[in-house]
């Protein structure tokens, strides 16, 4: 397993990074796991991407870490024992967490010289377009039936859903990235029809990140 090869105790109490701050919301200890979660009563879902905390190289400090995302408060966790955790406060500093075994990469962005909120996960950097995602999770209060027919209905995390933001130039804005053919193609004047006919004839899909890659490869190799 994971912990086996990346125990808890190379998180050491010096290495924690700069600028955190406790998770202390509805955090419980489940000492029969020996790991801690943040724990909601009778919700269904999760607000993880994964509820395990996974081996990650954390930038700018250049250290592993065991972390896992939280897509509902958009928040990066870091496991330094078994009964902490702290969330990193990238409101303060910039922040890129590349987990290892799903070599995802969630960085903090700037659109402009303005930071924008949050994490977003690198699809595709090149020196001529960049592609971003943010994953949202929202949390649904629970209902109580109203009366004898219908029945009480528990709180819930919704599953994740995705946004795609792209840079056309280095250092230029970050708009939301359109999944429609035409106004996608419509982002590349000089190239606009050449780019909607590979889409079309390749039949990519744009809110997939395997057509997305692929189309960014066409555009910035033509």
């Amino acid at each position: 397993m994971i912990a086996a090869i990346f125990p808890l105790s190379i998180i050491a109490q010096d290495r924690v990074p700069e600028v955190v701050r406790t998770v202390n919301v509805n955090l419980q200890v489940q000492e029969n796991r020996g790991e801690v979660y943040n724990t909601y009563v009778d919700v269904e879902g999760s607000p993880y991407m994964n509820d395990d905390f996974m081996p990650a190289m954390l930038y700018p400090d250049e250290k592993l870490y065991l972390a896992r995302y939280n897509a509902k408060d958009d928040e990066i966790e870091v496991q330094l024992a078994e009964d902490k955790i702290l969330v990193l406060d990238n409101a303060r500093r910039d922040y890129k967490m590349v987990f290892r075994d799903s070599d995802l990469t969630y960085t903090t962005i700037y659109n402009q010289g303005e930071k924008m909120p949050g994490y977003y996960v690198e699809l595709v950097t090149t020196d001529k377009i960049s592609v971003y995602k943010k994953q949202t999770k929202r949390f649904v209060e629970g209902r109580e039936a109203t009366d004898n027919f219908s029945k009480d209905k528990n709180a819930y995390f919704t599953q994740a859903s995705e946004i795609f933001f792209i840079r056309l130039i280095e250092d230029g804005p970050i708009v939301e990235m359109p999944t429609k053919r035409r106004k996608f193609s419509k982002l590349f004047d000089s190239k606009e029809d050449e780019i909607d006919d590979y889409i079309k004839d390749n039949d990519i899909d744009l809110e997939e990140e395997s057509g997305i890659k692929k189309v960014v490869g066409f555009i910035v190799t033509n």
